[in-house]
């Protein structure tokens, strides 16, 4: 079984490291922090947005834990800057960008688990996660 363990496998980490920063960096994340405004009948949204945000820290911790343990650094991350144009909107009004956002993570989630598939912890940790994502 393929592991993450030698020196050469330096994409398949940068995968995961971009799939962490990915996550930790997600426009859930980012919109916890900003704190859109949401008309009553959005409350539901709202709390949409918030348990994505908790999934995306949780998985993003996940792969940085497994990460460290084999003892590889990982990248630091920012929020894009685009997210930026996004403060003062409603939360009604970026649904459709959050749902892009989360196709996008999707896709990418999905490469990461098919380039990594022969590596048991990895695969364990993406199945879940992608789960959690298309829910």
């Amino acid at each position: 079984m393929k592991k993450l363990t030698n020196n050469n496998d330096t994409r398949n980490v940068a995968m995961l490291s971009q799939l962490a920063g990915m996550l930790d960096y997600s426009l859930a994340r980012y919109l916890v922090n900003a704190r859109p405004w949401v008309r009553r009948p959005y409350l539901l949204l709202g709390a949409v947005a918030r348990r994505l945000a908790t999934e995306h820290e949780h998985y993003a911790g996940e792969v940085v834990r497994l990460l460290h343990a084999r003892g590889h650094n990982v990248n630091s991350h920012t929020y894009p800057m685009e997210f930026t144009y996004y403060n003062d909107l409603s939360l009604e009004h970026l649904a459709p960008r959050l749902l892009d956002h989360q196709h996008r993570l999707i896709n990418f989630a999905d490469a990461v688990s098919t380039e990594l598939s022969g590596d048991y912890e990895v695969k364990r940790i993406l199945k879940k996660l992608l789960a959690s994502l298309r829910r």
